[in-house]
């Protein structure tokens, strides 16, 4: 995890240096950032076919494959500190991606503050307000009163005073960056402002086949492109054609994004691999939601 090849061509961010830290902090005072304040730390590796090939894991929830990672805008962020927070959720199928902070240190905010939106998407604040005033009052135990007293103090943390309202500032933010929009609340972002975001897109739905993806990706500019590999993967296509999955690969390294092809392909070839040692005693089955941290699983 301290390994810098966990973050590929990016440092290892100071926060999460002084999380690990953190980690043994509470170690040491029988707490635990899983347990009390349900954070497990992870690698780079720990990913699903649902994580976007621009996202870099950092934490799970350590529940239903639910983890969180730095939003690199496809490699155009040039600090992760300063990177979008993105919540992915496997089970969620058809909306499994969403922003949950403008950066780690806001990501710990939520954590102390309420981490509601970090197990649940809320599509509008006014969804969020009504849910919070409808749930009831849960008490945190002493142990997780401390943990968070604890962060609070080390990471120097500003409770969010109002979180529906916080969310829709942060999915405000990202609209007015984003330029083009996508299945998924990520989007895509301009790399230059000469980047343009006329001429064709090509929407991924049942009728999509490989060579309407292949003469796609001969005519149109970098963003469409971009865009549709967001959607591709959100629709589930790129699982459901290995072909387009190979195509859309070669087109990211095709644009310089050679972290990200590698990084959309590990949990295709882990689900994939398991999947043929698995078929002589289970026969045929669609692993949607099955991923593995490192290659020791298969020795």
């Amino acid at each position: 995890m301290n390994d810098r090849g966990d973050y590929g061509k990016y440092a290892v961010p100071e926060t999460i240096k002084e999380l690990l830290k953190f980690e043994e902090e509470l170690k040491d005072n029988g707490l635990s950032l899983d347990f009390h304040l349900g954070l497990i730390m992870e690698g780079r590796r720990f990913r699903y076919i649902s994580t976007p090939p621009d996202v870099i894991p950092f934490a799970s929830a350590g529940v239903d494959g639910i983890h969180y990672g730095f939003l690199t805008d496809f490699g155009t962020v040039s600090d992760l500190e300063q990177a979008y927070i993105v919540c992915v959720s496997p089970m969620d199928i058809g909306d499994e991606v969403w922003l949950v902070a403008p950066s780690i240190r806001d990501f710990l905010r939520v954590v102390y503050t309420d981490n509601i939106i970090l197990y649940n998407h809320f599509r509008a604040a006014d969804d969020l307000r009504e849910h919070m005033q409808q749930r009831e009052t849960e008490y945190d135990s002493e142990e997780r009163l401390q943990a968070k007293r604890m962060l609070r103090e080390r990471f120097a943390i500003e409770p969010i005073p109002d979180m529906p309202r916080y969310i829709a500032e942060l999915s405000r933010k990202r609209a007015e960056e984003i330029a083009l929009s996508t299945k998924s609340p990520l989007g895509v972002v301009r790399w230059s402002p000469d980047d343009s975001v006329e001429g064709v897109r090509l929407l991924p739905d049942e009728t999509t086949d490989l060579e309407s993806v292949r003469l796609f990706f001969l005519k149109a500019p970098r963003l469409p492109k971009l865009a549709f590999i967001r959607d591709a993967q959100t629709s589930q296509l790129l699982y459901d054609d290995p072909e387009i999955r190979k195509l859309v690969t070669n087109e990211l390294i095709d644009m310089g994004l050679e972290e990200e092809a590698v990084q959309l392909n590990i949990p295709f070839e882990e689900v994939e691999s398991y999947s043929e040692q698995m078929a002589p005693q289970y026969g045929e089955s669609t692993l949607l939601n099955l991923t593995w941290i490192d290659e020791e699983t298969f020795e």
